[in-house]
């Protein structure tokens, strides 16, 4: 099949799916060829949904792709673009999504798009040109400043994970303009859409997803750790908080939980409600083993979800949950990750679809943020109205 026949293809299954419902972004998707942007790959994967590793560092770990076309299509519903509005994207990766904001925009020009990084800029550089939109401006710094000689921005999209928002985005964001981004809330990440409001950025719209994180000055402060062989963990605290391990040579404390649960539902549900509830949540992976990264640090000890079996269909067969704890601690952190796990389930299974978020600025006094949980950043604070079903 050739290129044109399978970009019209992942175009219809987006669609089939109900991932894209926008025609203009339908639209663009079915016009702007994506293979061009990556042609290190065969022509089939490059119009398959999913993401491509497109730069790793020294230790193998991705440090840009092209982000997964069902996120993609997503992320532009989003935004609402519509003809004329002057964009900034923050996060150049292959160029593919400046194109696409090109495309929607109606004007190359009216796109900025800027990468820490100088050889993501120049093969950014080097996609556009080749597909037509050589007028879009591809900057090389760090997007945490922004693109200040082209402010200010009717919207703003970045394609890289964020811990905080930095006060350059709240700057070059013209007023009523929309902010779009992976936000990290204490380890849980989640694209939102933001208006800004008289200063203030208010959700809009919030859809699970998985950035690789920003690098530079405005990289969180997220520490991680490796402890021990069989089982090997990673535990990973999203605030810099030292932590306290614990050795793993006991055997760990393995507490059933009287509720069941798809990988969906903990990814999309019960992450979010642990992270943005309990003082102690920390993601904890166990190697080789399939899991959401939900579990607990304190007191010299952690607690982590038990692993799905091999042979379970992870995002449509419920399974009953258990929970392991490791430490001096072990049984009561285990009971108060099962206890949270309890009330996930006693407050009906609340979707964070309906979760509320406004943004302010670091300083702004706790009476303007009454009766809400509030996340503190480094440049912002974080109020948020949590789903309760």
């Amino acid at each position: 099949m050739d290129a044109e026949s399978l970009r019209m293809e992942l175009v219809s299954t987006l669609r089939g799916e109900g991932t894209l419902t926008d025609p203009v972004v339908a639209a663009a998707m079915e016009t702007v060829p994506r293979h061009v942007f990556v042609p290190e790959v065969p022509v089939e994967r490059a119009y398959a949904d999913q993401a491509l590793v497109t730069k790793q560092n020294a230790d193998g770990i991705p440090t840009s792709s092209a982000s997964q076309p069902s996120i993609v299509a997503i992320m532009l519903e989003q935004l609402s673009l519509e003809p004329g509005m002057r964009v900034l994207e923050v996060g150049a990766g292959t160029g593919y999504n400046a194109a696409l904001l090109a495309q929607i925009v109606g004007a190359s020009e009216l796109v900025t798009t800027v990468d820490i990084a100088a050889d993501v800029v120049e093969r950014a550089r080097r996609g556009l040109d080749a597909a037509g939109y050589a007028a879009v401006r591809v900057l090389c710094g760090d997007g945490g400043r922004g693109a200040p000689n082209g402010a200010p921005y009717d919207r703003i999209i970045a394609t890289v994970g964020a811990w905080d928002i930095p006060p350059a985005w709240f700057e070059q964001l013209a007023p009523g303009g929309i902010l779009v981004l992976p936000l990290g809330i204490r380890g849980v990440q989640r694209s939102i859409s933001f208006v800004n409001e008289g200063g203030v950025l208010r959700s809009k719209s919030v859809v699970p997803c998985g950035f690789m994180t920003m690098q530079g000055a405005f990289a969180g402060p997220a520490r991680t750790y490796v402890i021990g062989t069989d089982p090997r963990l990673t535990v990973v605290v999203d605030d810099g908080r030292p932590v306290e391990l614990p050795t793993l040579d006991a055997p760990p404390v393995r507490l059933p939980v009287a509720v069941s649960a798809t990988g969906r539902e903990l990814y999309e549900s019960v992450d979010p409600w642990l992270a943005l509830r309990e003082p102690d949540y920390g993601r904890v992976y166990l190697e080789g083993h399939y899991g959401t990264g939900l579990g607990m640090v304190a007191d010299g000890s952690l607690t982590h979800l038990a692993p799905f079996e091999e042979g379970v269909d992870r995002q449509v067969d419920a399974v009953e949950l258990a929970v392991l704890g490791y430490g001096p601690s072990a049984a009561s952190l285990a009971e108060r990750l099962a206890t949270s796990l309890l009330a996930w389930e006693s407050a009906g299974r609340p979707s964070m679809e309906k979760l509320k978020i406004d943004v302010y600025p670091a300083g702004t006094p706790d009476s303007e943020l009454a009766g809400r949980a509030v996340v503190d950043k480094h440049h912002t604070r974080l109020a948020l109205t949590l789903p309760t079903d």
